[in-house]
């Protein structure tokens, strides 16, 4: 059975799928809590889970683990610059489109 975190969790990951390489969930720990490996542009592995307290980086190469951040998007972006260029790129790309509509 899904729990809502690893719903939401997959959800959230396929949502940002232009910004990462990929995802692959862990296998659930309870039914409070969600954790994936991610993989940045950048080729580094990263673990998030996400809490009722939000999402949280769990291992990193480079950054100390510990805060949380209440969307995947400011975790994302605290961790891998490619993925802010990417963001940034496809939400101008997407302004564009409006623009000529």
């Amino acid at each position: 059975m899904s729990s809502f975190f690893t719903a939401e969790l997959d959800r959230s990951l396929r949502e940002q799928s232009f910004g990462i390489a990929g995802f692959e969930p862990m296998r659930p720990s309870g039914s409070l809590e969600a954790s994936a490996h991610v993989t940045l542009l950048e080729g580094e592995a990263i673990t998030i889970s996400l809490t009722s307290r939000g999402y949280q980086l769990v291992k990193n190469q480079r950054t100390q683990a510990g805060k949380v951040y209440e969307a995947i998007e400011a975790l994302l972006q605290s961790v891998s610059g490619a993925y802010e260029c990417k963001r940034r790129d496809t939400l101008f790309a997407k302004l564009e489109k409006l623009s000529y509509a």
